[in-house]
């Protein structure tokens, strides 16, 4: 975990790529230096005879602005996998928010007009993008993994 990296967002990154291992997927941190992702599951070329290929990506939208949500959905567009991901994490979006001390109905407010912002911005996309909440990708690890969340010590030390 970087310096500047809440722990919401890298909790979403470790359970998507524990998720991914426990499909049989390879996975990375990133596809390149050029189209940064939060995470990516491959399909290995060593199984197919092919080069290695994005199955699936993931972008973790934290506390963006508009042009910032922008720039994760057009990065996964680029990137091109057959599933592309968003988490817009409304756990760590609160979590700030409690902090600055805004009002609880102004957050969750501004939480949904993200996910509408999203929404409207990948449906003129040709790529299959999906746009998840931090709770759904927790609910998919829990299915997948049998863990009740991110081990956070164990995640440090890795």
């Amino acid at each position: 975990m970087t310096e500047t990296m809440k722990t919401g967002h890298a909790d979403a990154q470790y359970m998507f790529l524990e998720l991914g291992k426990v499909l049989k997927f390879k996975t990375r941190l990133t596809w390149t230096r050029k189209l940064p992702t939060d995470g990516i599951w491959l399909l290995s070329h060593e199984e197919y005879l092919l080069p290695e290929v994005p199955a699936v990506a993931l972008e973790v939208a934290v506390s963006e602005g508009p042009k910032a949500l922008k720039g994760s959905i057009d990065t996964l567009a680029e990137v091109s996998p057959a599933l592309a991901i968003l988490v817009i994490n409304e756990v760590e979006i609160r979590r700030g928010a409690v902090r600055r001390g805004v009002d609880p109905a102004v957050t969750e407010r501004r939480i949904q007009e993200k996910v509408i912002d999203a929404e409207d911005r990948v449906s003129r996309h040709q790529q299959r993008i999906e746009i998840w909440s931090y709770a759904q990708l927790a609910h998919r690890y829990r299915l997948a993994t049998g863990a009740s969340g991110p081990p956070t010590l164990v995640r440090l030390a890795a």
